[in-house]
């Protein structure tokens, strides 16, 4: 159950653009990792926590745009809870059906 939610803290943290709660999620996540044996996972994801928690010293303007809400997209201004993280957006935009003259006939 503990397992379920940190998944949901990592979920809501990206769709309420929630930094802290995302920083604090992602070290949670890191003892399944290492569990179930994920270690590009398990030797990335420490390192990557270390390095955003840095920013707050060492480029402190990134970091209030992530706290901000900015490491991750907003799909909609009108509706509140649907952020999703950057890597998610561009395989939308990428995948994103393209309408042609050929495809509406």
């Amino acid at each position: 159950m503990k397992q379920v939610t940190v998944l949901l803290q990592f979920q809501r943290s990206t769709r309420e653009g929630n930094w802290c709660l995302y920083l604090a999620a992602l070290e949670k996540l890191c003892v399944y990792f290492f569990a179930y044996n994920r270690l590009e996972y398990a030797q990335n994801i420490p390192e990557y926590i270390v390095r955003m928690h840095e920013l707050k010293n060492t480029d402190p303007d990134i970091w209030q745009e992530f706290v901000n809400g900015d490491f991750s997209v907003n799909t909609s201004n009108n509706v509140p809870f649907t952020r999703i993280g950057v890597d998610q957006a561009m395989e939308h935009s990428t995948n994103a059906p393209k309408v042609t003259v050929e495809s509406v006939e």
